[in-house]
């Protein structure tokens, strides 16, 4: 069968593959089988019981050509799934896939924790003082408070332990995609 798909669908497309071949060359990726004994799932309904997680977004499960695989990251060092991504992924899987979420959370991305600003009584004293572009410059300079960041890859916070600054980053990301 043969599809009519824009240039703008293609090139995205190429992108996408690029990306998720990448990926797979970076990460360790689970099968079922591996994923379940990982987690110590036993007996013959461990297939439902790993579908019931991934159905429930409890874990990151990518689907390559119509198999699902498991990264390996999203296991903590006592073999179970962080509890972080058990309770971020089912709200973030509202606005990305599974796969949109597992680039975002490999990838360094930039948490601005406060931004500056100057106070409007500040602001209105310093209006009536009419004072030179060079003064005002340097007064705002002195009165401003420095934007803070952290600049990190999420998962590297959730391997340091740094739960509340990856809750943070989960946090950041929803609120950026309901607007």
């Amino acid at each position: 069968m043969i599809y009519n798909i824009s240039d703008t669908e293609r090139v995205l497309a190429e992108r996408f593959l690029e990306k998720q071949n990448q990926f797979k060359e970076l990460h360790t990726l689970l099968s079922l089988d591996d994923f379940a004994n990982q987690l110590k799932i036993k007996g013959k309904n461990r297939s439902c019981s790993i579908y019931e997680l991934r159905k429930s977004n409890k874990i990151i499960a990518l689907n390559i050509d119509g198999d699902f695989f498991y990264p390996s990251f999203q296991l903590d060092n006592t073999g179970n799934v962080y509890s972080e991504i058990i309770k971020s992924f089912p709200r973030v899987s509202k606005y990305f896939s599974a796969w949109d979420f597992a680039f975002w959370i490999t990838d360094m991305h930039t948490l601005v924790l406060n931004e500056p600003s100057l106070d409007f009584d500040i602001v209105e004293n310093i209006a009536a003082k009419q004072l030179s572009l060079d003064e005002l410059i340097m007064f705002i300079e002195n009165e401003l408070e420095p934007t803070n960041s952290i600049t990190e890859v999420p998962l590297t916070l959730l391997k340091n332990g740094d739960y509340k600054m990856f809750s943070n980053f989960i946090t950041s990301l929803i609120v950026s995609n309901e607007w």
